[in-house]
């Protein structure tokens, strides 16, 4: 079962829609133990059978801070690391898989996750770095407006994200940006501004033509 923290959850906020889907997909196919086999293939197989474009490497890693990857023998397993906070099980069945790393290389391992980011602060949405991957990947320019409005949410309701890029490519998955009118609007600055050179070169002949005429 899924509990109800799970849908406040800030890291989990930052997420991808296709990575939640994938963690919550991962309680289905855990054991009692909150163990199970984490081979690419396989967990493709189980939770995206039908979308061929969806990277299982890429959402493990973005989910990584609340799963344990771990290799035995060859063998790929993950351990999900609240289980057994939010599952009560009455008789449980012993996992028949190996054991996560010990607790204390755990630690370790999310110390290391833990350093600072760039991406951490509010002002990296004012960014040029930031400005070109999400006008990248969303094909579209003129994303300025959209980042000043995120900017203006998160001050006017106080919140705080611990990575600003995934907060911007969320809001701007749900926002449905629509590409055409974006870049409608850039291709009317830009007309914009050709028109203004082109008035200053009119008037540079209307100059030349004066000019000519005094002397």
């Amino acid at each position: 079962m899924i509990s109800h923290e799970y849908w406040s959850d800030e890291e989990i906020g930052g997420w991808s829609h296709t990575a939640r889907l994938f963690y919550i997909a991962l309680w289905n196919f855990a054991d009692d133990e909150g163990r199970f086999k984490a081979h690419d293939v396989l967990l493709k197989s189980q939770a995206f059978p039908y979308d061929e474009r969806v990277s299982i490497k890429q959402l493990k890693e973005e989910i990584s801070k609340k799963v344990i990857w771990y290799e035995v023998s060859g063998s790929q397993y993950g351990y999900l690391k609240n289980f057994l906070s939010y599952q009560r099980i009455d008789r449980p069945t012993a996992s028949k898989l190996p054991e996560p790393p010990e607790k204390s290389n755990i630690k370790k391992e999310v110390k290391v996750e833990k350093l600072p980011s760039i991406t951490a602060s509010i002002d990296y949405l004012d960014s040029r770095e930031c400005i070109d991957k999400l006008e990248s990947e969303f094909k579209v320019y003129g994303i300025k407006n959209e980042l000043a409005k995120m900017k203006d949410y998160c001050k006017a309701h106080g919140k705080r994200y611990k990575d600003y890029l995934s907060f911007a490519r969320n809001w701007l998955r749900s926002a449905n940006l629509d590409k055409k009118k974006v870049v409608k609007t850039f291709d009317k600055e830009l007309m914009s501004e050709e028109k203004r050179i082109k008035n200053l070169e009119k008037l540079n002949e209307i100059k030349q033509q004066f000019s000519r005429k005094e002397d």
